[in-house]
């Protein structure tokens, strides 16, 4: 992921590792509780005796481990993330890289929807050796060439000892995709699976067909700024739903839900005979 979004400039030196699920635990739990000195320079409370901040450690709390993708399991009331992740296992995996496409409605399509998925299957099909520190710092920069870079086709990025063109690894992968995009169209009856991954292989083939292209086109054709773009497209997105609102059934199904979240709100604040240090010191 580049620089513009949810960043942590403290967690460049963290290494969390994803070899095996105690392994991940132990080193994220390490993060939890290695002082961090700019932290502890702001301190935990100012004067008043307000928090400043949860705690002066590294990562001050599991969900603040900014990675393109993690393990996740609902906690409970009062459970810790990885309390859960250790005693429940996986639940879902959040990929986190994930750039929405300002050119449709909601972000994101059914086609790349699928491509997920074909890409998600095909890695827990795949043999997945043992990675290291020296290959986790490689995965790092190729991550940060393919951000910044990953339309020019000189683009390269490092494989073991040596560096190879970004674009002949994509073809690579997405052809190695191939024989799982077969399993998921044969198991739905559907093509679109086969349909999404020729789509991801005519854009590594042709850069043009990409949404960041097309957004580019846009912004020639019609002489604006990206301001201006983002707005215009920001505007679109606004009248889309405005014109399709939602059903009577939605709205009282929403309604409802609040109304029972308002309720169990004032249950649990009226019964709540903590205060929030020793909330705090139980987390």
């Amino acid at each position: 992921m580049g620089d513009l979004g949810y960043q942590s400039d403290a967690q460049e030196s963290l290494v969390v590792c994803y070899n095996s699920m105690a392994q991940y635990i132990e080193t994220l739990q390490e993060a939890l509780e290695q002082p961090h000195p700019a932290y502890d320079k702001i301190g935990l409370k100012d004067s008043e005796g307000h928090y400043r901040q949860l705690n002066t450690h590294l990562l001050q709390i599991e969900n603040e481990f900014y990675s393109a993708i993690r393990p996740k399991r609902t906690a409970a009331s009062g459970e810790r993330p990885l309390q859960a992740l250790e005693q429940r296992g996986v639940e879902y995996i959040e990929v986190r890289c994930v750039d929405l496409n300002p050119s449709i409605p909601g972000g994101i399509d059914a086609e790349t929807i699928r491509f997920l998925d074909t890409f998600l299957m095909f890695c827990l099909l795949q043999d997945s050796p043992e990675s290291h520190c020296q290959e986790y710092a490689q995965i790092q920069e190729n991550i940060s060439r393919t951000v910044y870079r990953g339309r020019d086709p000189k683009t390269t990025l490092i494989m073991g000892g040596g560096e190879v063109l970004a674009r002949e690894l994509g073809n690579a992968l997405l052809a190695e995709m191939q024989p799982v995009a077969n399993l998921l169209d044969r198991a739905n009856q559907t093509e679109s699976y086969n349909e999404s991954l020729e789509t991801m292989q005519l854009r590594m083939r042709d850069d043009s067909h990409t949404p960041a292209a097309s957004l580019l086109q846009e912004m020639t054709d019609n002489n604006e700024t990206y301001y201006a773009m983002a707005m215009r497209k920001a505007c679109e997105q606004r009248e889309h739903y405005l014109e399709r609102p939602p059903s009577k059934e939605t709205i009282d199904k929403y309604e409802q839900l609040a109304t029972i979240s308002i309720q169990q709100q004032a249950e649990i604040e009226a019964s709540d005979e903590l205060t929030f240090d020793e909330f705090l010191a139980r987390y």
